[in-house]
């Protein structure tokens, strides 16, 4: 439960701050218990400190996405982020996952070329993201 917490309090890439009992761990738990093996949790640890963590979630057989990601404040020069990403990919791989997705790179509707460019060191391929939408007539 450690790692849980961790990635859900400490997280920089999504802009909603969570907190231990917060309605969304709450729902993720919720979600855990509901739709086994859907989500897994990954970190990363500096001797027995957990620096950097993700909780993936599984789209279908063959799709992982990351839905949060994040590392502790003053570990950045170790790049855990880098390191846990790879892990992901290669837990992927191992497990024939084929598409792995990294999330949104924009902020606020708008591209951010910052993150987008972090994505592409990493080796991601930057993807349109498309917004469909329909009328159902009541």
């Amino acid at each position: 439960m450690r790692m849980l917490t961790f990635a859900l309090d400490q997280h920089r890439l999504a802009y909603t701050p969570f907190t231990s009992g917060s309605a969304a761990l709450d729902a993720l738990l919720a979600m855990d218990q509901a739709l086994p093996g859907a989500l897994h949790w990954f970190g990363v640890y500096r001797q027995e400190q957990l620096i950097a963590a993700s909780v993936c979630m599984r789209l279908t057989a063959n799709a992982l996405y990351v839905f949060y990601l994040g590392e502790v404040d003053g570990v950045e020069r170790l790049s855990p982020v880098t390191l846990l990403v790879s892990h992901i990919h290669d837990w992927c791989r191992d497990h024939q996952i084929d598409f792995l997705d990294l999330g949104i790179a924009t902020e606020g509707g708008l591209p951010n070329e910052g993150l987008m460019a972090y994505k592409r060191n990493l080796g991601f391929d930057v993807s349109p993201k498309y917004t469909l939408q329909k009328e159902i007539g009541l």
